[in-house]
């Protein structure tokens, strides 16, 4: 039997645990799963007056024995609309927010700002120097300008991916923490874009701590695992959306081999199978994180965040603070240089 399948018109939407609303600030929801992209695929199981129960398929999901599904939750009905089939992407948006514009000038009205990550299917335009063509889920054309996105490109070798990996991470500093979050979309996107500002990384104010970063009705901000979701499909991989399926899928790696863009884990408390927490390596001592409700994303050391060195939290066995540091890697294996 063929299943229903949904695509997300809203820039940005809530995927939740139950069908009732996100809060409209920075705060702890437990309810709040995770985000949906414009363009999502989802595949319809249910609904109710006002939401579809449904399965986000491009954000993996662990099951009982090591089976896999996309994430399960209630979307709104207004944020998503039914598709004849999946469509097919060329193309990604790699700039932290960006605007489909109705037509390829500079003085052009916009039709929707999107997050960095936002799969697109474009259309070829030779005699365009500046902007691609988009197509929308209407079948309507948009446009949205060349260097904002990149065309989901083939299998690279591993050095340029993780160089690529840690650029994208980086360009997510300063975004607001948010439980379940994986849209970033700025109030300033629109003016940024017309005055001509190239600026990769947010506005670095005290104000993204406590002012909601609003759009399509749903706040906009990225957690842990959602950022590392992000850095790595802007590279044209998927992992899973949750800190703890990410640890599943990551293959271990001895300290001695551990390279930039592998993934840190920590653990629960006094839980060491029970990945809480999970950060992308820089190199040395540094890493990328979004660390907890209240707090933006940062760079940080092993030594700020626990006490000790790696080398150090190495020699006391990856135990630090009763949780337990994994180093894991989601690199492909095989190069293609």
């Amino acid at each position: 039997m063929k299943k229903t399948v949904l695509l997300v018109t809203a820039p940005v939407a809530n995927l939740r645990k139950k069908p009732e609303d996100a809060s409209l600030s920075y705060t702890h929801d437990d309810l709040q799963l995770t985000q949906l992209l414009f363009n999502e695929i989802l595949l319809y199981h249910g609904e109710t007056e006002d939401w579809y129960f449904v399965e986000a398929t491009e954000q993996k999901k662990a099951l009982p024995r090591k089976a896999w599904q996309g994430y399960p939750g209630w979307v709104r009905k207004d944020a998503v609309v039914v598709a004849d089939r999946a469509p097919i992407f060329n193309t990604i948006v790699n700039d932290i927010g960006v605007i489909i514009w109705k037509t390829p000038e500079p003085k052009a009205e916009p039709l929707l700002p999107l997050s960095i990550g936002t799969r697109l299917a474009v259309e070829s335009s030779p005699r365009e120097k500046y902007y691609r063509k988009i197509v929308l889920p209407d079948d309507e054309r948009g446009w949205i300008k060349k260097d904002e996105v990149i065309l989901l490109r083939r299998a690279i070798s591993s050095s340029r991916l993780r160089h690529a990996v840690i650029e994208t991470a980086g360009r997510f500093l300063d975004a607001p923490y948010l439980w379940g979050g994986r849209g970033v979309y700025v109030s300033e996107t629109l003016q940024r874009v017309r005055s001509g500002d190239k600026r990769k990384g947010l506005n670095r104010s005290r104000r993204a701590k406590s002012e909601p970063r609003i759009v399509s009705g749903a706040v906009c901000g990225v957690d842990c695992s959602g950022l590392t979701n992000l850095a790595y499909r802007v590279n044209n991989i998927d992992i899973p959306r949750d800190a703890h399926d990410q640890w599943i899928e990551a293959r271990p790696v001895p300290l001695k081999k551990l390279k930039p863009a592998d993934l840190i884990f920590v653990s629960a408390e006094g839980a060491h199978e029970r990945i809480t927490h999970v950060m992308l390596y820089t190199g040395g001592e540094g890493f990328i994180e979004a660390s907890e409700t209240g707090s933006t994303v940062r760079t940080n050391t092993f030594e700020t965040k626990f006490g000790l060195t790696l080398h150090r939290i190495a020699g006391e066995g990856f135990v630090v603070k009763k949780k337990r540091i994994y180093l894991g890697t989601v690199i492909p294996t095989l190069e293609q240089k």
